[in-house]
């Protein structure tokens, strides 16, 4: 059934909800753009009323030399009549007698709409930035194309994978801030973390969380990264060695150095989102994740400890290992482990 077979009580009934809706009002001008009557909704328009006799120009600038015109019919849409009143603008020849309809439809409240709409996307796109700009702090400029970019691999449910998680620490920061004032210690701070997440992201490391005067990285979260225990020895490598020049600039300055220690472990963790709906989180959960925290906490400043599943994947170290055997608080077992210092 099309439209022309409507019912009439049902076409009525649309026809004059329609037109409730939209504040139907019409004006009827002649040739040389003169108002010869009108009807509808006027007031809702023109509060004052109009009369008569006026012009186009009189009673809207826009409707000025649009009379006459050749075709039957012209559409103006969008039309702000004044402020946040908006119109569809329809004008209609009467051939027979020479007259002009100009036809007023209200579309303030689809105006606003859009306009709604457009304000929440344009927030959204700022949102969307504010946390690629927070996320490229803690994961670097590729993973974040690849998460924006839909090709993250992550199973943010949960998923169990093999990954080398990494924990660095600041030796003795416990004595330093409690000698030093507060803006001392966060400056210190900030100066060490700097160089533990540069390291991080530069070797394709994920940033899990800061700790303190530390934090947690983990290696191998995405799909397609080869050699998770190099990266995560290249990153350790890079952060002493970045430590050691941020040490020596410190002596220089006259102020305190300090050194970090580093535990790395691999093997199968839980991956997944942690929290409740304020707050959540993306982290590893496993033996081999405290394994390399505890690994960690038996660093001493300048050494990188590993555990055998890491070590069997690192190649030709600058240097040489010195394999220990470490009694780990909460690891019932001698843990056999490989020292870099």
């Amino acid at each position: 059934m099309d439209s022309q077979s409507l019912p009439a009580l049902v076409e009525g009934y649309l026809s004059e909800f329609w037109i409730k809706q939209k504040h139907l009002a019409y004006f009827y001008f002649s040739t040389d753009e003169i108002l010869l009557e009108c009807g509808g909704d006027v007031l809702f328009y023109f509060p004052e009323g109009i009369e008569p006799g006026i012009s186009a120009l009189e009673l809207t600038p826009f409707l000025a030399g649009m009379i006459p015109f050749d075709e039957t019919e012209f559409n103006l849409p969008y039309v702000e009549l004044r402020d946040k009143l908006h119109i569809n603008l329809h004008i209609l020849k009467d051939s027979q007698t020479e007259r002009y309809c100009v036809l007023f439809l209200d579309i303030s409240q689809e105006v606003e709409n859009e306009e709604k709409i457009q304000q929440a996307k344009n927030e959204l796109h700022l949102l969307s930035e504010k946390h690629q700009k927070l996320m490229r702090k803690h994961v670097g400029d590729p993973v974040v194309n690849r998460i924006m970019g839909g090709q993250s691999g992550l199973n943010m449910d949960g998923e169990r994978k093999q990954i080398c998680t990494l924990f660095v620490d600041i030796r003795a920061f416990t004595v330093f801030n409690e000698s030093h004032d507060s803006q001392e210690v966060i400056y210190t701070l900030n100066e060490y973390l700097n160089q533990m997440i540069q390291a991080v992201l530069e070797n394709h490391g994920v940033i899990d969380k800061i700790v303190g005067d530390g934090l947690m990285a983990l290696f191998g979260v995405f799909p397609g990264q080869e050699n998770i225990a190099q990266s995560a020895f290249d990153a350790a490598i890079r952060m002493q060695q970045s430590i050691k020049e941020l040490q020596e600039q410190r002596r220089k300055q006259g102020l305190s150095p300090l050194g970090v220690g580093v535990g790395i472990a691999t093997g199968s963790a839980v991956l997944g989102i942690l929290g409740d709906n304020e707050r959540q989180a993306f982290t590893a959960i496993g033996h081999h994740v405290n394994l390399a925290q505890r690994l960690e906490s038996q660093a001493r400043s300048g050494e990188i400890l590993v555990d055998e599943n890491s070590f069997t994947d690192i190649h030709n170290p600058q240097t040489k290992a010195v394999k220990v055997e470490l009694q780990l608080k909460g690891v019932r077992e001698v843990v056999v482990a490989y020292s870099f210092y």
